[in-house]
């Protein structure tokens, strides 16, 4: 005669480990996708001055007189151009790159403006001294007062 299974497990911790390895699979993939479509985001946007906490102070002793900001598309240096720093919103400027001391964002305005569509290389470049405050570097703006000599 036959025992009767009733009581017997059938598969029960095989099905388990089943749905558990099933949910951990989704759950990867959900991982997964969401870390791709933000990499994807983060190329397509540029990157602004948004979150940026490396903040000027000085670069060298005169920064008006001596052309302090050195990096890959200025690289005989360029003059700091105000004495106060200018207001700008940090979602509009665009990050360049890093100065030559590696320290520094050299930022640009990202406006798409009649002067942006003429010249397409920025003549007017920027180091962050604050949130949404600007200290702008370009060409030899000051120069020291003239003494004559002798």
């Amino acid at each position: 005669m036959r025992k009767p299974r009733s009581n017997v497990t059938r598969g029960t911790p095989g099905l388990i480990l089943l749905v558990f390895a099933s949910l951990l699979l989704a759950a990867t993939l959900v991982k997964t996708i969401r870390a791709r479509q933000q990499r994807v985001k983060d190329e397509a946007q540029p990157l602004t001055g948004l979150g940026d906490q490396s903040y000027y102070s000085s670069l060298s002793g005169n920064d008006f007189y001596n052309p302090s900001l050195v990096f890959d598309a200025a690289p005989k240096g360029l003059f700091r151009r105000t004495v106060v720093p200018v207001t700008r919103p940090d979602a509009r400027m665009q990050r360049h790159g890093l100065d030559s001391t590696g320290k520094l964002i050299v930022y640009t305005e990202s406006h798409i403006g009649a002067a942006a569509r003429k010249s397409p290389t920025p003549t007017r470049w920027f180091l962050k001294s604050g949130d949404n405050r600007y200290v702008e570097f370009g060409e030899r703006k000051y120069y020291p007062a003239f003494r004559a000599k002798g």
